[in-house]
């Protein structure tokens, strides 16, 4: 073996072996290997030598490490436990994830605040907004709704137009009236003590093909399905009422009492003089009309001119029950006139509603003075 490359040659055929040690240190593990090496190599000798007959001799090279290389070796597989406690730990990828996503949900207590105050101030300012609203809203004066449940609706002046209010700054002139009581006969069917029994039975008996109105009077409602002068001239619609549907209505005396009152629509004062009379001649020929199925020329000519002259006059200014009364009066006019050529009983069905609807927004009318 050359020194230079630090090599060990053994010849096994029987020549000598030459053991060259190139390092002092390496003097002591050089000897015990050749030691060991001859005693474990002497049965193969024996072997070797009988080979030798047939084959050449052979020769082979071993490379044993230096010293240095072996204790290199042996503290390279030597891990430092500082180097295993420093070394950085790889994050699972969910850890990762977690992480993120407690990042994420993390509240921030200085964000709550602000939503917290941004809620508070948009509630004050929204109170503050209704609360001007209703001011204006309070400002305006309620329209008055079309009577429902039974009820005929308010209809517009007899001209057509729309109804006309005096101009802001300008008083309707008021002024006091006597009012003469109206005595009349009515069919009636109950007697109630709030509105909504009274109007269930207006509707029912409506639904039967009879006029039907609830009357407001002394704190009660009354149903009637039959209006005329004479309760004994009744008679024809309290039977036929019974005879359809099977309850007995009675005839009975109504009175809307009059009295002097103050402070009363001009107009209204005018109108309601002039009408009276126009109303008490319509219920007098539309409840005899049941009994005779017929109107008579004195009675048909002396409501004419009635009518005329109550048709002459301007309904424009009207409180809204007297421009629903007057309206109500010339539509029973019509059916009565109408019932005088064509003699047809469910035209003088109609008169009956119309009458009733009158009677209901005159007293509606007189329940307002005061």
């Amino acid at each position: 073996m050359d020194k230079g490359n630090n090599r060990i040659s053994i010849k096994i055929n029987g020549n000598e072996q030459l053991i060259e040690e190139t390092s002092k240190n390496t003097e002591k593990i050089q000897s015990k290997s050749s030691n060991l090496q001859e005693e474990s190599l002497a049965p193969l000798k024996a072997n070797e030598e009988i080979a030798a007959a047939k084959e050449d001799k052979e020769e082979f090279d071993w490379v044993l490490p230096t010293y240095e290389e072996v204790e290199n070796d042996r503290t390279s597989n030597i891990v430092q436990i500082e180097d295993v406690r420093n070394k950085p730990k790889k994050t699972p990828y969910m850890s990762l994830v977690k992480q993120k996503g407690k990042g994420v949900n993390r509240r921030n207590p200085s964000g709550i605040k602000a939503l917290f105050i941004s809620i508070i101030l948009a509630v004050i300012v929204g109170l503050g907004l209704g609360a001007m609203i209703l001011n204006l809203i309070s400002d305006v004066e309620d329209i008055p709704a079309s009577v429902n449940n039974g009820q005929p609706s308010l209809p517009v002046n007899s001209s057509g137009k729309e109804n006309e209010e005096a101009e802001p700054g300008q008083a309707t002139p008021t002024t006091s009236l006597e009012l003469p009581p109206i005595k009349a006969a009515a069919v009636q069917l109950g007697k109630f003590t709030t509105k909504e029994s009274a109007n269930s039975v207006v509707e029912g008996a409506k639904g039967t093909g009879f006029p039907a109105t609830a009357i407001e009077a002394d704190g009660f409602y009354f149903v009637f399905i039959g209006i005329g002068l004479d309760k004994g001239k009744l008679s024809t619609i309290d039977k036929s009422y019974e005879e359809k549907v099977g309850d007995d209505p009675w005839p009975k005396e109504y009175i809307i009492e009059g009295g002097s009152f103050t402070n009363v629509n001009e107009k209204d004062a005018n109108y309601v003089d002039g009408s009276h009379k126009l109303f008490m001649e319509l219920l007098g020929i539309s409840s005899s009309a049941f009994e005779t199925n017929s109107i008579s020329e004195e009675q048909w000519s002396n409501a004419t001119k009635v009518y005329d002259q109550v048709k002459g006059q301007d309904v424009e200014g009207l409180s809204e029950p007297l421009k629903s009364y007057s309206i109500q009066l010339s539509s029973a006019f019509d059916h009565l006139k109408s019932f005088q050529q064509s003699k047809e009983q469910a035209v003088l069905w109609k008169s009956q509603q119309s009458l009733l609807d009158a009677l209901y927004y005159f007293q509606q009318w007189k329940n307002g003075l005061s």
